[in-house]
């Protein structure tokens, strides 16, 4: 089986047209900015790249053919416009599967659980929670003892950089960082 990607599609949107009592629906896909001494957005451009089978709002969309060859994954799909938006189903289902790019975050996290869990057995983080448990304090100090552990240092500058790529078991707010599940230490 081959495997294709959805389409990404520039902004779009449905024009309609009345024409002798009959109407024709069409998608365009547009440009705009924001005029800061009008104060509202204007548009710069648009170009209409399909309309919509059928003269009905919603419906199967047929995409022109220069639109097709600047987004070549269109013609593995047949795609409707529904009140939702756009869906894409794949032509030959027996040919194509999709697949969907994931952005993926990778964390190192071992040493951090081989650390939690020495702490947990010698009873450091009871001591920890029994002691700084307050505003969750705890998990901090046990971040920090993690982090001096691993790098084998006292110098906290290294510490932001290193919890970026580390799992912790807290992290600063503007550190973003996978959710993982609870370790009690």
């Amino acid at each position: 089986m081959t495997q294709v990607q959805y389409p990404k599609l520039p902004n779009l949107k449905t024009g309609s047209r009345v024409y002798k009592g009959k109407s024709y629906y069409y998608i365009q896909t547009y440009t705009s900015h924001y005029d800061y001494e009008k104060k509202y957005s204007v548009r710069d451009s648009q170009k209409t790249v399909g309309v919509i089978k059928g003269g009905e709002k919603y419906g199967e969309i047929e995409f022109k053919e220069e639109f097709i060859a600047e987004y070549p994954n269109l013609k593995y799909f047949k795609t409707f416009k529904t009140k939702e938006g756009l869906i894409h189903k794949l032509i030959d289902e027996d040919i194509f599967t999709v697949t969907n790019p994931l952005k993926v975050t990778k964390v190192i996290g071992g040493a951090t659980w081989a650390i939690n869990h020495a702490m947990a057995q010698l009873g450091i983080g009871d001591a920890l929670r029994n002691t700084f448990g307050q505003y969750r304090r705890d998990l901090k100090f046990a971040s920090i003892i993690n982090y001096m552990i691993q790098m084998q240092t006292c110098v906290m500058h290294h510490y932001e950089p290193f919890a970026k790529i580390h799992w912790l078991p807290w992290v600063k707010p503007d550190v973003p960082q996978l959710k993982t599940p609870n370790i009690k230490i």
